[in-house]
């Protein structure tokens, strides 16, 4: 599937410019997802539920990602965050049990609550020098996580990484 910068209906073309809250939620036929150059928001649920799905292409034109967008993507292994992301809402990623590896964009500051709680396939965790806080069971759960850099003076909530093998000193 593929999402489009604009539409054209009957003779007028309309711009789009996020995919609208639970838009595609449940959506179990899907696989993958391409979204177009020009669309600048992933509102809140807007994939939800879509066990199918396992790959998503999101432009540079995203700048913002709400809550629960990716919640129970179950089979997603493929994802790549634009570097224009400037923040990043809690819970996105609860339950991709498939995603593996993650890069966290330069610029973002807070991992926020429940990031990527239940993601137990996760391994590796990408975070930027600018991460300077870790919030509540942002990675709980995360049973395989293994390759995570935290950088120096970062506050880790005591929560963040229960579940997991990782240890805060």
């Amino acid at each position: 599937l593929s999402i489009p910068s604009t539409v054209t209906y009957k003779d007028n073309t309309y711009s789009v410019n996020k995919l609208s809250r639970n838009s595609l939620a449940n959506d179990n036929k899907m696989k993958t997802l391409t979204i177009e150059n020009g669309i600048n928001k992933i509102e809140a649920s807007a994939l939800s539920g879509c066990y199918n799905l396992e790959t998503i292409s999101i432009p540079e034109s995203v700048s913002e990602i709400d809550n629960h967008a990716f919640w129970m993507c179950r089979n997603l292994k493929n994802i790549v965050l634009p570097n224009t992301l400037t923040k990043l809402k809690p819970e996105i990623f609860v339950d991709c049990i498939s995603l593996e590896t993650i890069t966290i964009p330069a610029g973002i500051t807070t991992i926020p609550f429940r990031m990527f709680e239940g993601c137990k396939n996760l391994t590796t965790v990408n975070l930027p020098d600018t991460i300077t806080e870790i919030q509540w069971s942002a990675f709980k759960d995360c049973s395989s996580l293994t390759n995570i850099t935290i950088p120096s003076g970062c506050n880790v909530d005591d929560t963040a990484f229960e579940g997991t093998s990782i240890e805060i000193n």
